[in-house]
């Protein structure tokens, strides 16, 4: 007897990512596992009761493509920042941060997380001028909501000894501009 998890699914055009058999038109699953892939007479043919099946009518399967890795502890450490993933412009990071800023003085750093990198019009991309005419005396550190780029404005890039840039070897970028300073982009 089947269990509820197994599922067949026929009429499909299913494109296995298996060099030596790259399509088949039905898959049957037991459980968590993979039973046969193949022709839909073939999976007709197991004789699996109960299970569920699917008509595909003609649509495509192919095996998910999932990006599972997690930054548990920078995602930790954020749950205190000003949470920027609904920011979509200037005026909104600077409610957002003045707010934040207002709401706990009790930090040294106005910290946030999970920004986008899209929140200036015309492919502008966020500087540490920018970040110095919201708070201009408080360090600052934004990081996106990839966790890979980070903003900082001036205060924050002194404090950290890298206005004037720094050899972060193969561990990443300070993006500096034309008058030798760091712009506040850290990659």
């Amino acid at each position: 007897m089947a269990s509820t998890q197994d599922l067949i699914i026929t009429n499909a055009r299913i494109l296995t990512m298996d060099p030596k058999n790259p399509k088949a038109e039905a898959v049957v699953t037991k459980g968590n596992k993979i039973a046969y892939v193949g022709n839909d007479s073939g999976a007709k043919s197991l004789g699996i009761e109960n299970a569920r099946v699917i008509d595909a009518k003609g649509r495509t399967l192919m095996p998910g493509i999932i990006d599972s890795h997690f930054h548990i502890l920078s995602g930790s450490l954020s749950l205190g920042s000003a949470a920027l993933i609904d920011v979509l412009s200037l005026d909104d990071l600077r409610e957002s941060l003045q707010s934040y800023a207002r709401d706990h003085p009790e930090f040294t750093w106005v910290t946030g997380t999970r920004i986008g990198y899209d929140i200036l019009p015309d492919g502008q991309r966020l500087n540490r001028h920018h970040l110095d005419e919201i708070i201009p005396d408080q360090p600052v550190i934004l990081i996106s909501y990839d966790f890979h780029t980070g903003w900082a404005n001036t205060r924050a890039l002194e404090m950290a000894g890298l206005l004037h840039g720094a050899d972060l070897g193969l561990s990443g970028e300070i993006v500096m501009g034309e008058d030798g300073l760091a712009i506040g982009e850290l990659r």
